[in-house]
């Protein structure tokens, strides 16, 4: 098809440049020739879309993600393959079913949504193991996962006054070994398939780490396609 459609194209682009008096084709020819021009006609129109299809998704921003711990410190290597995007996250801990899912906060920023060109690496901060002592309420080493800055109700404090960037394990879920943490990254413009794994973050008291789930092979790869 390929040869068909560049020599049709070579063969107009000779009859366009040629003077209509110096053409000398029966009738039937020209009808043959008119045939074959509405029968490539879809086959161009096609490749035109598909040409333009390619280069809309060459533009789109893909992501390759590993796990990035650091200490007591468990992130998310965020590396954007595509073109430029503005990515974020969220979590959800799979055993806590009436859990709602939070914003991941990137390091660096507590804002929401982080800007990425060609190339670049974010991270994203998953969870850290905190030590227990003063001010913390807590006795025994504990699991802090964190937040991009949202806001936080308090009675008799005005809206908007607080915000957290934090939060701490459930007291129902407190104790276990292991915890599945479901995270998905979004970004403008979007991702053809959109990034969403399951990582399994396990703890003791005195590490912490985090690996792909059983379904998912490290590095993962969200990508247009």
């Amino acid at each position: 098809m390929g040869v068909l459609v560049a020599a049709t194209g070579g063969f107009l682009n000779v009859a366009e440049a040629t003077p209509i008096s110096e053409w000398v084709m029966p009738a039937w020819g020209w009808f043959t020739l008119a045939m074959l021009g509405l029968a490539i006609a879809p086959f161009l129109a096609f490749h035109r879309m598909r040409v333009a299809h390619d280069e809309l998704l060459a533009q789109r921003p893909s992501v390759s993600v590993v796990s990035n711990p650091e200490d007591n410190y468990v992130r998310l290597r965020v590396k954007n393959l595509g073109g430029y995007g503005r990515f974020w996250a969220t979590g959800h801990i799979a055993e806590h079913e009436s859990g709602t899912p939070w914003p991941i906060q990137w390091r660096n920023t507590y804002e929401e949504a982080q800007e990425s060109p060609k190339g670049s690496t974010r991270w994203l901060n998953i969870a850290s193991l905190e030590q227990p002592g003063m001010g913390t309420g807590e006795s025994v080493p504990y699991i802090r996962f964190h937040t991009a800055q949202q806001p936080h109700r308090k009675e008799g404090i005005m809206e908007g006054m607080l915000s957290r960037n934090e939060f701490k394990l459930p007291s129902e879920l407190r104790g276990r070994p292991t915890y599945t943490i479901r995270v998905e990254i979004n970004s403008e413009p979007p991702l053809e398939v959109k990034y969403s794994t399951n990582w399994v973050l396990a703890h003791s008291p005195d590490c912490i780490s985090l690996v792909p789930g059983p379904d998912t092979t490290e590095p993962q790869i969200g990508v247009a396609s």
